[in-house]
């Protein structure tokens, strides 16, 4: 097989990035227009047009900033990008993968939003984002801004009311994460002082097998936790939720989890099939019954879901987002039209579901789960 240069550097910049754990990539390799060409300039004034027509625009910086900046400290560097104000005191080489993340994470959210055909709404000023250094700086932030220390299991957290910010830590500075690496270290110290060539080799490669993993995991951890909870926060702001009503917490948890994976050659994140969501949850629907069905779409908001919680919402979401798209904006508005501040019943929960989806039935149970158990799996490798 013939691969042109253009080609080659286009695949190296993409796994780079996927190595870095980097949310999304664009590459575009063109030559640039001609003078002459009139299409090319068409082209290009109509883009920026249609941007500037949307009100797609870096957010402004407000006053929130300072309360912030002011709340945690000098220690703190702030950080803007085009809708975010980042306050970290990460390591600077952390700092640099975790902030195109963050837009590239935007760029998916705001595409999908305006695709699904929901009016966007855009904040008046950038959206806070915190950034520690390590667990115990980030449990007390939360603590401090929250009054609850952040739970153990959770490595990044959007806190909604009333204070709209994103906080995570670095997953490199887990015990964990230390351990193993030191590990790798003290195996590649042990290789250079042995002499037998065999050995060696046997030691490396231990080496190189943990250095990998840890790689793994951390791309896995850092990338679908920040991308699902900076999801979370733009789907808000976006308007796509809105925020003092009695949002399905499958409906909120589920649209989430659509970006958790880096976007593909499909496109946005959205897009992509959530194969660790997915090897959850394929078993699972093979038995699953109307009413499991009924009563998971009708349950009311009783703290966190639970693992197969969290891929029954990926499953249910991304099934309504490539098979009931048409109806699917008629339950945004739906959602957001629900009274202010008041828990809905289980059954208002189902009736609102079949209004735009129709009747949780046989036949609809029977489409939702073969849909989804007969997408493309991938099992990790």
């Amino acid at each position: 097989m013939t691969i042109r240069r253009s080609a080659v550097l286009a695949t190296l910049i993409i796994a780079l990035c996927g190595l870095f754990g980097i949310a999304s990539v664009q590459v575009l390799i063109a030559a640039p227009p001609k003078s002459g060409d009139k299409k090319a300039k068409s082209r290009s004034s109509n883009s920026k047009s249609a941007k500037k027509k949307s009100g797609d625009r870096p957010f402004k910086k407000g006053p929130r900033e300072k309360e912030f900046v002011d709340a945690v400290g000098e220690d703190y560097r702030v950080k803007p990008t085009d809708h975010f104000i980042v306050l970290t005191n990460a390591d600077e080489a952390i700092v640099k993968d975790f902030l195109p993340r963050l837009e590239k994470t935007y760029s998916s959210v705001h595409r999908f939003v305006d695709q699904v055909g929901v009016k966007i709404k855009y904040p008046k000023e950038k959206l806070p984002v915190l950034f520690c250094h390590d667990f115990d700086e980030y449990s007390a932030r939360c603590k401090q801004f929250t009054g609850q220390p952040a739970p153990g299991e959770a490595a990044g957290l959007y806190w909604r009311d009333p204070l709209n910010f994103s906080l995570f830590y670095d997953m490199s500075q887990v015990s964990f994460i230390k351990e193993t690496t030191a590990k790798a270290e003290q195996l590649k110290q042990d290789a250079a002082k042995t002499p037998d060539r065999n050995a060696k080799q046997a030691k490396l490669r231990e080496a190189n097998w943990y250095i990998n993993r840890i790689a793994i995991y951390q791309q896995e951890q850092n990338r679908s936790v920040v991308q699902h909870e900076v999801a979370h926060q733009l789907l808000f702001n976006l308007q796509f939720h809105k925020a003092d009503v009695d949002n399905p917490q499958w409906f909120v948890e589920g649209m989430a989890t659509l970006f958790e994976p880096p976007p593909g050659k499909s496109g946005a994140g959205f897009n992509v099939i959530n194969q660790s969501r997915l090897g959850e949850i394929r078993d699972a629907l093979v038995v699953m019954k109307t009413d499991d069905l009924k009563n998971f779409i009708s349950r009311q908001r009783t703290g966190m879901l639970s693992s197969q919680g969290y891929a029954q919402s990926w499953a249910l979401c991304y099934y309504l987002v490539k098979r009931k798209s048409k109806e699917l904006p008629k339950y945004v508005e739906l959602i957001k039209k629900r009274p202010v501040d008041r828990m809905l019943s289980t059954k208002e929960n189902l009736a609102d579901f079949e209004k735009c989806f129709g009747k949780v039935n046989d036949v609809f149970t029977k489409k939702f789960t073969s849909y989804i158990t007969k997408l493309p799996y991938l099992p990790p490798q």
